[in-house]
Order: C-alpha cells, then sequence, then structure tokens
C-alpha cells in the first residue's frame, strides 16, 4: 500500500506533498489533504475512498479551503479514483 494514502492526513501544511497509487487501495478512515497535494494513480490501480460502516458513509476525501488536490493519470490513463461528494 502507497505510505500515508490509508491515513488520516496527506500531506502538511504549506508543503508540496507526492503520493503514487500503484496498487488497489480501500480507505478505512477519511484522509484529510493538507497543504498542495499531488496525487499520481498509476495505469491499473484504483482507489476507493469511499468508506462506509453499518449504512452510513464515511468516506470521501477531505480538501479544506486553502488547501488543494491534484490527481495526476499515467501515461495510459487507466488509473481508478472511486470516492464520493457528500
Amino acid at each position: 500500500m502507497p505510505t500515508g494514502i490509508d491515513g488520516i492526513q496527506l500531506g502538511a501544511t504549506g508543503t508540496t506533498s507526492w503520493y503514487v497509487v500503484d496498487v488497489n487501495v480501500t480507505n478505512t478512515n477519511r484522509p484529510t489533504v493538507q497543504g498542495d497535494v499531488n496525487l499520481i494513480l498509476a495505469d491499473a490501480a484504483t482507489w476507493t475512498a469511499d468508506y462506509s460502516s453499518g449504512g452510513v458513509h464515511w468516506g470521501g476525501i477531505s480538501v479544506p479551503s486553502g488547501n488543494s488536490l491534484t490527481i495526476w493519470g499515467q501515461t495510459a490513463g487507466t488509473g481508478t479514483l472511486n470516492t464520493c461528494a457528500y
């Protein structure tokens, strides 16, 4: 699993961070973006950020005001992000 993707926080305030999703990942926590986060979805990899329990959705990705999340695709563009907005 890519370091940090299943954690509570991606990045750090005032910094630029890069993550690569190169395997299939399903979050068990809702990550919060801090600073400027760049995420590369490798070809054929899937990141599912829509954790739910007991019929309640806890998923998604939190990007508070003043922070940013940029999602990049690899060459073939076959990576997938599955998430929901609440």
